[in-house]
C-alpha cells in the first residue's frame, strides 16, 4: 500500500511528496538514460545494493545494452496480434487465439451466451496451458499429424491450429495422449498499464516483483526483491536473458493499433485471451466484456494430460444457469463453480485494456481491478 508520512494509506485528495524521486527525474531530464547507468543514481544504486550484501558493480550498469527482439504474432479476426517472443505465457495466449480463430470463435456469439464459443475458449486455453508444461516435444498427437512444433512460432501457424481443432472439438478430446506434466510454477505479483499518446502510438508495460514484498529504494526509485521465484531458471540463463512470464499484447489492423491488453496476476493468460478475443470479434463493448464472467485458471490440472477431457473449467457460482451448463455438458465441457468472492478475487487476474476506434482515433479504456485494488474500484 502507498502510505503517507504518518504510515496511513493515502486517500483521495492527499498530497504526496517524493522529493528524492523528483531530484532523480530532474537528473534524467538533464542527462537522459546515462543517469541510470553511469551517473549519480547508478553509483547510489551500486552502493546501496552492496551495502545489503549484493554484488552489483558500476561496470555491470555501464556495459548494459538493450536488445530489440522480434515479436511473435498470430492473425485473429482480421487483425494481427503481437506479443513478446521471450515469454511462455505470451506463447500460450497467442496459441489460444490461433486455436480460437480456427474454431470460428469470432463467428459465434459472446462466450458467456454461446456454449459453442465457451467450449472454444475453454479448450483453446486448456490446451495452450498444458502444451507449455509437457515434458517432451513433439507430443504424440503432433507426431501423428506430422505437425512441426519445436518452437512457439510453429504452434502459431494455421495448419497447426486446423489439425488440432478437429481433435479439440470432439466430446472427449485427447490431444496429448498419456504424457506427464510439470507442476505449475509459484505465483507472483505484477502490475500492468496501457498507454496511448495523442498520435495514437501504443505501449503496453508490465512489471513484476516476482517475489516477496520487500526491497530497497534508491533516489526515490523502488527496487523490489525480484528474482526469488525465478531461482529455478537462473542456472540456465545466459548473460542478457530476460526471465519473464508476462504477456503484453497489441493488436493491429491495416498497420494501426486497435486494441492492447496488459494482464497480470492469477489468471493472466485466460484474462488476456478473453479480452482480446472478444474485443476483436466485436461481440460486445469493452465494458460489457470486462463485466462478463471471467475465464479462470484451474490450479488443479489433471494428473496426466490423458485426462484432458475431464479437466473442469472454473466459473463464478451462479454465472451460468442449469440450461447453459447442460448444453456445455453435451459438448464435453464441465464447469466447477467457485464462490464469487474467490472467483472475482484470488482466482482472477487483473488487466488494463484499451480499444481504439481506427476511424476516429478515440480510445476506450478499462481496468479489471481485483488483486491490486485500484482506487477506481470498490470490489
Amino acid at each position: 500500500w502507498l502510505t503517507g508520512a504518518d504510515g496511513q494509506p493515502v486517500k483521495g485528495g492527499d498530497l504526496i511528496r517524493q522529493p528524492e524521486w523528483g531530484r532523480t527525474l530532474r537528473s534524467v531530464a538533464r542527462r537522459g538514460a546515462d543517469e541510470m547507468y553511469r551517473g549519480a543514481w547508478a553509483k547510489g544504486y551500486v552502493a546501496t545494493v552492496r551495502a545489503y550484501g549484493g554484488r552489483a558493480t558500476l561496470q555491470d550498469l555501464e556495459r548494459y545494452r538493450p536488445r530489440w527482439r522480434a515479436p511473435i504474432s498470430v492473425s485473429f479476426a482480421d487483425a494481427t496480434v503481437f506479443s513478446m517472443s521471450t515469454s511462455y505465457l505470451a506463447c500460450s495466449s497467442l496459441t489460444s487465439l490461433n486455436l480460437l480463430d480456427s474454431m470460428l470463435a469470432p463467428e459465434t456469439g459472446p462466450y458467456w451466451k454461446d456454449p459453442a464459443a465457451f467450449r472454444a475458449y475453454a479448450r483453446a486455453i486448456q490446451y495452450a496451458t498444458l502444451r507449455q508444461v509437457v515434458r517432451t516435444s513433439p507430443t504424440a498427437f503432433e507426431r501423428k499429424a506430422a505437425l512441426p512444433a519445436a518452437t512457439c512460432a510453429d504452434r502459431l501457424t494455421k495448419p497447426y491450429a486446423a489439425s488440432l481443432t478437429r481433435e479439440l472439438l470432439k466430446t472427449q478430446p485427447s490431444p496429448f495422449g498419456d504424457m506427464p506434466i510439470a507442476a505449475p510454477e509459484a505465483g507472483h505479483h505484477t502490475m500492468a498499464v496501457v498507454v496511448v499518446d495523442a498520435r495514437g502510438d501504443v505501449a503496453v508495460l508490465v512489471h513484476s516483483t516476482n517475489g516477496a514484498l520487500t526491497g530497497i529504494v534508491v533516489g526515490g526509485v523502488p527496487i523490489a526483491e525480484s528474482a526469488s521465484v525465478n531461482k529455478w531458471a537462473l542456472p540456465a540463463a545466459r548473460a542478457g536473458d530476460l526471465l519473464n512470464d508476462l504477456a503484453p499484447i497489441i493488436a493491429m489492423r491495416h498497420g494501426r493499433p486497435v486494441a492492447a491488453v496488459g494482464g497480470t496476476g492469477t489468471s493472466l493468460m485466460p484474462e488476456t485471451v478473453r479480452l482480446i478475443g472478444e474485443v476483436l470479434s466485436g461481440h460486445a463493448t469493452l465494458a460489457a466484456i470486462t463485466a462478463a464472467p471471467p475465464l479462470l485458471y484451474n490450479f488443479q490440472p489433471p494428473k496426466s494430460v490423458n485426462e484432458f477431457a475431464a479437466w473442469p473449467v472454473l466459473a463464478p457460482a451462479g454465472a451460468y444457469d442449469a440450461s447453459f451448463q447442460q448444453r456445455l455438458s453435451a459438448l464435453g465441457i464441465s464447469i466447477k463453480e467457485e464462490l464469487r468472492n474467490m472467483a472475482w478475487g484470488q482466482l482472477r487476474g487483473t488487466a488494463a485494456a484499451v480499444v481504439i476506434d481506427p476511424a476516429t482515433g478515440a480510445a476506450t479504456a478499462v481496468e479489471v481491478p481485483v488483486i491490486d485494488v485500484f482506487a477506481e474500484s470498490n470490489r
